[in-house]
């Protein structure tokens, strides 16, 4: 299994990334084996190697691999979209963040995944300077690079949750044309033509359990003079916690319903594990 599987992964990877045959060798049996065993201790995954070499003589292969082996994180993309088959196909991408303390440091990453056979797969993704939410720069740089790696990108949707909204984020998508699916908080105040500017609860505040309803018309964010976003549509359903699952979105909003529920297979909790938000 392990050579198959290595033999196999090395050819795809010197497809993209430019390595020795040994340290592609080594890459992949760590690729197999981190999947296998769920661990990223290299003296553990040394035992399971299957060489006639012995398992010390691995473990320092392991650690000379990351000792000298620079993989730039575009060219390991390319190696994943390969993999999975995804060249030439509309991408379902969400952008998410995760936040953790490894003892007193935090790690903080901003990373867009695209949605495949009911998981979240990373592509790519970028180290927060510090703590908290990301802003309009930091997602745009990571989008920006994600489309220049991948020229002929074609993006079904970008799903975000709560905090991924803004005037200036949302008018970058647009003016990119990006389709997007972004949820909103339930206090987030929408102006109509034609009513008064109220929060959403209150727009939705009929709602049953899993009642949902199309607002008729363009939407904008805010409170009147104080928004500056272009329109959106908006679509809202009643969870059965109760809660109010509202979505700005920039399509057509009958499907935003069914998309954004792929993003729920695909978010990163604050302990780097996927789960859904």
């Amino acid at each position: 299994m392990q050579s198959i599987f290595s033999n196999a992964l090395s050819e795809m990877v010197a497809k993209h990334i430019n390595l020795s045959v040994t340290r592609r060798e080594t890459l992949s049996w760590l690729a197999l084996l981190i999947m296998q065993h769920g661990t990223i201790c290299l003296w553990r995954l040394a035992a399971h190697v299957a060489s006639a070499a012995q398992t010390a003589s691995v473990r320092r292969r392991f650690y000379r691999f990351f000792q000298y082996a620079r993989l730039d994180g575009t060219l390991a993309a390319r190696v994943v979209v390969d993999l999975l088959g995804l060249g030439g196909k509309p991408w379902v991408l969400a952008i998410d963040r995760t936040n953790w303390d490894f003892g007193k440091t935090t790690i903080n990453i901003l990373m867009i995944s695209v949605a495949w056979n009911g998981m979240g797969i990373p592509l790519l993704w970028v180290l927060l300077p510090t703590a908290g939410n990301s802003n309009t720069a930091e997602r745009t740089e990571l989008l920006d690079r994600l489309r220049a790696a991948f020229p002929d990108l074609k993006i079904a949707a970008l799903m975000g949750d709560r905090e991924f909204i803004g005037d200036a984020w949302m008018a970058y998508l647009q003016r990119e044309k990006i389709p997007f699916i972004l949820r909103l908080r339930e206090n987030q105040h929408v102006l109509r033509e034609g009513y008064a500017v109220l929060p959403i609860s209150v727009i939705a505040q009929r709602l049953k359990v899993g009642d949902k309803m199309i607002v008729k018309g363009g939407c904008r964010l805010g409170r009147g003079n104080e928004t500056s976003s272009a329109p959106v549509r908006l679509v809202v359903m009643r969870l059965a916690s109760g809660e109010l699952l509202a979505l700005a979105c920039s399509g057509r909003a009958r499907h935003a319903l069914a998309r954004y529920r792929q993003r729920w297979t695909i978010g990163v909790s604050r302990k780097g594990t996927l789960s859904c938000r």
